[in-house]
């Protein structure tokens, strides 16, 4: 009896692991998601900086006509900037894409990431020039390197680039915002070739997270009342007793 019960469990069992691995080879494969420029993509020319002691002229600023497929769900984010100085990417084409609402980008965290996000949060919207986005191309590139190692050419660039990254860089401050501000973006392509897969990351990039909640300047003034209330009411207490 123990032996027949043992045998049907295990049939059960092997007929449900097999429906399983059939489900699994005929279900279609779960697509990635995806980043994609479109044919009028475009972005900022050049502007000249010294990393890390080594001099570039490179292309930053806001790119235009991208859309993100996260999920499923269709995006044409509106601010796209980039973290990496020296990686590349081709504005006219399709990749894969890992988003992250963590900071990181290709696995790593970034440097200051609380600060990009403020500056993608309060100043993408109003750069609505070149040399605006350059500005705050320079400047995001300035909080992930640090000011000592990313530095503005003065001699090469316009006297407006550097007043506005300057100006940039002042309203910054100390300033920090929620990381979740943004979408963290990872560009990358898998080729196969002699029977390898090779994958390549592209230039990292941030926008604005459609479906982050940002706290009201009303909520978070109540929230310190609420913090605060208690408080005051406990030293109140204390000076009536004493």
């Amino acid at each position: 009896m123990k032996n027949s019960v043992w045998k049907h469990g295990w049939n059960l069992l092997r007929g449900s692991a097999l429906a399983c691995a059939a489900w699994a080879m005929l279900a279609p494969a779960s697509r990635a998601d995806s980043l994609s420029f479109s044919d009028h993509s475009k972005y900022p020319g050049a502007f000249a900086f010294s990393l890390y002691g080594h001099n570039y002229d490179a292309s930053g600023g806001s790119i235009t006509d991208t859309t993100l497929n996260i999920g499923g769900t269709t995006y044409h984010p509106q601010d796209v900037y980039c973290i990496a100085a020296t990686v590349d990417i081709q504005v006219r084409g399709n990749y894969d894409v890992t988003v992250s609402t963590t900071g990181d980008y290709n696995g790593k965290l970034m440097n200051n990431p609380g600060s990009i996000a403020w500056l993608v949060d309060n100043l993408a919207s109003s750069a609505t020039t070149d040399v605006q986005q350059q500005a705050l191309q320079a400047a995001i590139w300035t909080e992930v390197y640090g000011a000592a190692n990313f530095v503005l050419n003065t001699r090469k660039n316009s006297n407006t680039l550097i007043s506005d990254y300057n100006n940039d860089m002042q309203k910054l401050a100390s300033n920090v915002a929620p990381i979740d501000t943004l979408y963290w973006l990872t560009p990358y392509r898998v080729t196969h070739q002699d029977h390898h897969e090779h994958t390549t990351i592209y230039q990292g990039l941030v926008t604005l997270n459609p479906n982050a909640i940002v706290p009201e300047p009303s909520s978070i003034i109540l929230g310190l009342i609420g913090l605060t209330g208690p408080v005051g009411l406990a030293l109140l207490r204390r000076k009536a007793a004493a």
